[in-house]
């Protein structure tokens, strides 16, 4: 059976080309997290866009780094806000 954990706090990441993801929940199969929630960033242009993603752990522990919020750009900030206000997270 698959369940559904909101996190507390959004955790976020940047990966190997520069873009930034969030993961705001993650999904359990058996007891063992299976998949990650969230959103990865793209860049077109100067402003970043946001399109929701699940996660594998293979692909946050071998492509990605765990960062602080303060160090993701206010640009992106500003789309992550906003998909966090319409997905209602």
């Amino acid at each position: 059976m698959r369940t559904y954990q909101p996190l507390p706090q959004p955790r976020y990441y940047r990966e190997r080309v520069g873009e930034f993801l969030i993961v705001t929940g993650l999904w359990r199969e058996d007891g063992r997290i299976t998949r990650y929630d969230g959103a990865a960033s793209l860049s077109f242009g100067k402003v970043p866009q946001v399109i929701g993603w699940e996660f594998s752990r293979d692909y946050l522990r071998g492509r990605c780094r765990r960062v602080a919020a303060e160090m993701v750009p206010p640009e992106w900030h500003r789309s992550l806000d906003r998909y966090i206000d319409e997905r209602g997270v």
